[in-house]
């Protein structure tokens, strides 16, 4: 154990015993002290506070560290046989604790002043009052002087704590300005002070290996001490009331000697500059360690100098971000590095495994302002830049950042600061949209999977606004203002104050109602008029949010372009196109023109990810919920797209946002998607329900839904638009000739209320045009392709085969007023008979399924569709898996397609059952031919148009295909001929003379027909007759109010709405049995095959007499026709016989899984 000092000296004076007496020879007495040999060898802590204790006050350590630094410098006289050394070790550990405080002030918190109150006679013994007593005549020396000048009656005696890290480390002392603690063995994070050892501090230039910045660091504060010594000494003996002055001039003088020695270790060393933080002592004391050094900033640069002309003083110490934490985000897919991000991370590197690390921008508010547009130029260390730049403290897990400001020609001292890393969630999502941004765009969108309401993470945007350049958007106080979600489905900004009107605007689309449904997705949606500038990343920690770092957004680069200098309104006004928006009930197309040519809509992913990476699925993986909840990612080249709408929970749309854009529902390009179940209008997947038959949808909430997915496809195409310089000036639509005039209302009201929507500032909304039929939107397309010559011997025949309807249409040439012959639309129907049905037979027949499993998975085409095995056990998802197998189908794939369903090669197929696929589409091509046949032959006497004996028929849509099943399967040959045979046996009296020509070229805008017949430029001429009677009865025998129908006449609503009157309805439906003939002949055993009884279901002919009049009242739309005041059902009576006997007796006999 070590021993006490022996204090022992040869100069003594005596006094009174039994009282304090005034010692007042302190220098002789201390030069006549004689310690022996101590100090010879290395002190530890221990030992040197065992000696100190020998000293008998509380306060030995603040008189001996002022003792030391004094006489060592004052007076030579000391002897230095021991004490002098004794004095040296306390001077290194002095060295040693404002080393501490000069490099590692973000560590060091002064406490508030500890007070000793010397008057308290009433507590005569407390701990604070000894002390005070203690202090003797020294009192006034420990006070605060202009208070004590004052005669404050709270004017006490006090010590200033300081702490490194919850450690106390030292105290105040108006002898040594601060001194050491007696005891801070095991000091915390401790690992970069080389020169705290054994349990104390020693002399940093002798044990810390400082670097040049270091140094500077302790230069500065040390000089400063020295600078402000003289008013220090002078302000604190101003209360001495003749007492006799405490003289500093020694410690003046080591602390001039200490700075020379800092400077002989960096001869080049600046004079200016910063600490890292703030070393925040109160009065007397705050000056001498206030290192100060602001620099002016004006247009962009630094000085050391104020400029004059409006320069802002800047701090140093206030750049850093003034929080203990930094998040780190972490690489969620190797093909997508941090580096390359939209935003600017700080990297340090991790030595220990090779590898870097990314963080959020350490900086703060202010200097977040002052760098906005140059935070690349920052972040790449030039050397004619300022600097920033991180290292990982491995031990500690603990992130260095140092700051290095460029003033002049040279780099400033840095500054540095310490972060506890917050690792954040790699599975987390920010991602906007679009990926340009533009002053003349005031559409933005953000969707964040870290809700304000649910974490303690929160992600808080602000934004920017173009001022050449742009800049962050502040309030009048220089405040950022943030767009903050709230905890409910509510939005505001916050700092917003004094902005401009319409500089900032914007709403939540959809919010996370927490504690609402346990098993909803995390995640909120907002829209915004301007873009953003980046995240302030805040957590809660001990019950307040504190910013732990900036996501900044990268300024004009491939991730965000900036479209402001050539996209402006001026001259996007001169380049309009007509967009042309074909709604179908299970695949829509998109397209627009521009000078007269037609182009496909190319959507491309806009998406950025702020957070996390980008999904990209391919065929390989199913779609993320961050790809079925916002703008999607898949880029689609010929405008084509899945009528399909994924609907957000509803606790989570906001209230009133039912028919926004986003909110409304998400239009899903994904290939695929996790299906669970699938009802009859929408799919169960993991993001909730997908809408899938939308088209016939008409009570509110299907509307509702139509008008979300058509404004966010609007939007999209007014994105594409406006990256090519173009802005939408018309926009038209078409609809089926089958849709009620109700529901033709209920869409152009929809369609009006999108083109009222631009996202580009001052530019004129778009015109909603008069709609077209689906049937005139492809005739159309049909002229204004080219390539098709109209004589007076030929028609056009056109079957445009959609999910839904079919839509038949009929050109040919025709003398116009002018007198001068034209081709024009002669004739139109639309039929609610389509490729649906091939779905349906899906859910019916487990052979079919597992004969389509088959080819999907046997390698017989290249594609590859994932979960398709749950349709071998799911029977109700099964259209869904048929529909995308055939999306993904290209050239010759389709072919090898109907061969597999018609000689599957699995051993667990019956074949006989498979191949009955084949029955479907051959009778409803056959039911569309046979009745084009029957309204080519009524239009051909209506009109006059002799001479005509060739019919070119064009299937259309991707529904058309269900032309080419048959081919596959018998052969080209003997599928015209049937065909031929249909389409002749309709046409009736004279058909001996005629010919049905099948045509394929023009098929490669297969399913782009009606969207590109409505952008092209007009050339059918709209006959509203024609629409109006449309289609023909079809059928003999029926007799209403007493006059007996032809098939020829034209159907009228008042027949089918009162259907139930009918005076007589035939015994036998002679023209569906010939059609039904032709058909068996073809399908059955004796021919393709294709049915083996043919004659049980010859049988049940007489069964559809007694269903029909049910089949058509129970149809939804009949229904719907009724119920809506305006009665406008309109069918022909033959096709509604043929769909009745596919529906109940042919599916039904074929399928009877």
């Amino acid at each position: 154990m070590p021993k006490s000092l022996l204090i022992q000296s040869s100069q003594v004076r005596n006094g009174d015993r039994g009282k304090w007496n005034k010692f007042d020879q302190q220098k002789p007495y201390i030069q006549g002290i004689q310690t022996g040999d101590v100090a010879t060898q290395e002190i530890d802590a221990v030992t040197l506070n065992t000696m100190i204790s020998g000293v008998p006050t509380p306060w030995a350590r603040a008189r001996l560290f002022g003792f030391a630094l004094k006489y060592t410098q004052e007076d030579p006289n000391i002897k230095t046989t021991g004490l002098i050394k004794f004095y040296n070790s306390l001077i290194a550990e002095w060295k040693g604790l404002i080393a501490c405080m000069a490099l590692f002030p973000n560590r060091i918190k002064i406490a508030s002043p500890l007070p000793m109150d010397v008057q308290n006679i009433n507590d005569l013994y407390s701990i604070p009052t000894s002390l005070g007593r203690m202090l003797f005549d020294d009192t006034d020396l420990w006070t605060e002087p202009d208070s004590l000048s004052r005669n404050d009656p709270n004017a006490k005696p006090a010590v200033q704590l300081i702490y490194y890290n919850g450690k106390l480390i030292g105290g105040t002392s108006p002898y040594s300005l601060a001194f050491p603690a007696a005891s801070y063995t095991n000091l915390p994070d401790s690992g970069d002070i080389g020169w705290y050892r054994n349990g104390k501090f020693d002399d940093p230039l002798v044990y810390g290996n400082l670097g040049a910045d270091d140094l500077k660091k302790l230069f500065l504060l040390v000089k400063t001490m020295a600078a402000k010594i003289p008013s220090f000494e002078q302000k604190i003996n101003q209360n001495r009331q003749g007492k006799v002055a405490l003289s500093l001039l020694g410690l003046r003088e080591f602390t001039e000697k200490f700075a020379q020695d800092i400077k002989a270790k960096a001869p080049n060393i600046e004079e200016s500059g910063t600490l890292d933080g703030e070393l925040n002592f109160a009065a007397p004391y705050q000056e001498l360690f206030a290192v100060k050094s602001g620099y002016y900033f004006l247009n962009g640069v630094f000085y050391l100098n104020d400029p004059g002309s409006g320069a802002v003083e800047i701090d140093p110490k206030s750049l850093l971000l003034d929080s203990e934490t930094l998040s780190q985000f972490f690489l969620e897919d190797e093909t997508q590095p941090l580096d390359n991000a939209a935003v600017y991370y700080l990297k340090a590197r991790d030595l220990s495994r090779n590898e870097d690390l990314y963080f959020p921008l350490p900086l703060s508010r202010s200097a977040i302002l002052l760098f906005q547009n140059n935070l690349a130029d920052l972040l790449q260390g030039k050397k004619d830049f300022h600097q920033i730049y991180a290292e990982l403290k491995p031990n500690e897990y603990r992130l260095k950042v140092r700051f290095r400001l460029y003033v002049g020609d040279k780099h400033m001292t840095p500054i540095e600061r310490e972060y506890k890393i917050e690792p954040m969630d790699t599975g987390k999502h920010v991602i906007l949209w679009p990926n340009f941004i533009s002053e003349h765009w005031q559409q933005y969108y953000l969707y964040n999977e870290i809700p304000a309401n649910d974490t303690s993470i929160k992600i808080v945007p602000f934004f920017k606004r173009w001022e050449n350049p742009w800049k962050i958007i502040t309030n009048d106080k220089k405040q950022f203002v943030y767009g903050e979600g709230m905890t409910t489905d509510e939005f505001k900004f916050i700092n917003d104050n004094g902005l401009p009107e319409k500089r900032l605007e914007g709403d939540k689309l959809v919010y996370y109602p927490i504690g609402k449904s346990g098993d909803i997705h995390k995640y909120e949606i907002y829209r915004f008029n301007q873009p953003l500038a980046g995240l302030e990343i805040r957590k809660n920690i001990g019950g307040s949010d504190q910013v732990i770092g900036y996501l900044m957004a990268k300024n004009a680069t491939e991730t965000f372009k900036d479209l402001s200098g050539t996209h402006t309104p001026e001259y996007i006004r001169n380049r309009r196109a007509t967009v042309g928006i074909d709604f179908g009930s299970n695949n829509s197309c998109l397209s627009y023109s521009t000078d007269g040519v037609v182009k496909p809509f190319t959507f491309k992913n806009r998406r950025v990810f702020l957070m996390g990476a980008e999904t990209f699925n391919g065929d390989s993986k199913f779609a993320s919920l961050h790809e079925m909840y916002f703008f999607q990612n898949e880029s689609i080249m010929n405008g084509q797209l899945k009528t399909w709408v994924q609907q957000h929970n509803r606790l989570s749309v906001v209230p009133g946002k039912e028919t926004i854009e986003i909110s409304g529902g998400v239009p899903i390009f994904e290939p695929n998607i996790r299906v669970l179940a699938m009802e009859k209008s929408f799919m169960r997947t993991n993001a909730g329900e997908l809408y899938y038959s939308l088209k016939w949808e008409n009570d509110d909430a299907g509307m509702h839904r139509k008008e979300g997915f058509l404004k966010t496809l609007w939007l999209t195409m007014c994105a594409e638009l406006y990256e090519n310089q173009y802005a939408p000036s018309v926009m038209r639509w078409s609809y089926p000739g089958a849709l009620s005039k109700k529901d033709q209302r209920l869409y152009n009201t929809m369609y009006g209320n999108i083109a009222q929507i631009t996202p580009i500032r001052n530019v004129p909304t778009a015109n909603l045009e008069q709609p077209l039929t689906e049937a005139e939107a492809v005739c159309n397309y049909a002229l204004s392709k080219g390539g098709l010559a109209f004589y007076g011997d030929n028609m056009m025949i056109g079957a445009d085969v959609g999910g839904s309807t079919c839509n038949v249409l009929l050109v040919a040439r025709e003398k116009g007023q002018d007198g001068s012959y034209a081709p024009r639309l002669v004739k139109q129907s639309s039929l609610r008979m389509s490729a649906g049905k091939l779905a349906e037979v899906t859910l019916k027949s487990s052979q079919v399924r597992e004969a389509i499993y088959y080819f999907a998975t046997s390698g017989i085409a290249n594609i590859k569709v994932m979960g398709i095995e749950e349709m071998r056990n799911k029977p109700e998802v099964s259209p869904y898996y048929l529909n995308t197998i055939l999306d993904r189908l290209r050239g010759e794939d389709f072919d090898k397609f109907y061969k597999s369903l018609a000689q599957s090669g699995s051993p667990y197929v019956n074949k006989a059952e498979a191949r009955a696929i084949f029955a479907i589409p051959t009778f409803i091509c056959g039911t569309v031919l046979f009745y084009s046949g029957m309204l080519a032959k009524k239009t051909i006497q209506d009109r006059n148009l002799t001479g005509i004996n060739t019919f070119e028929f064009f299937p259309f849509g991707k529904g058309g295909r269900m032309f080419d099943w048959l081919e596959s399967f018998i052969g080209k040959q003997d599928t015209l001929s049937y065909y031929n045979n249909c389409f002749k046996a309709g046409f009736g009296e004279g058909s001996d003379t005629i010919r049905l020509v099948k045509r394929d070229e023009i098929r490669q805008d297969n399913k782009s027909e009606v969207s590109f017949g409505l952008s092209a430029e007009r050339k059918v001429v709209v006959d509203e007759n024609s629409r109006e009677t449309a289609d023909i009865v079809g059928e003999e025998g029926f007799v209403f109010n007493g006059q007996t129908l032809k098939a020829s006449d034209s159907v009228t609503t008042q027949y089918l709405e009162k259907i139930e009157q009918f005076d007589q309805i035939p015994a036998n439906f002679t023209n569906f049995e010939k059609f039904l003939d032709v058909f068996l002949n073809l399908a059955g055993p004796n021919d393709a095959g294709i049915i083996e009884n043919t004659q049980m279901l010859k049988s049940k002919l007489p069964e559809i007499r007694r269903m029909l009049l049910n089949y058509v009242t129970y149809d939804p739309e009949y229904i719907n026709a009724r119920t809506s005041g305006q009665f406008d059902y309109k069918h022909s009576i033959l096709v509604l016989i043929a769909m009745c006997f596919l529906d109940r007796i042919l599916i039904p006999d074929l399928f009877k899984g």
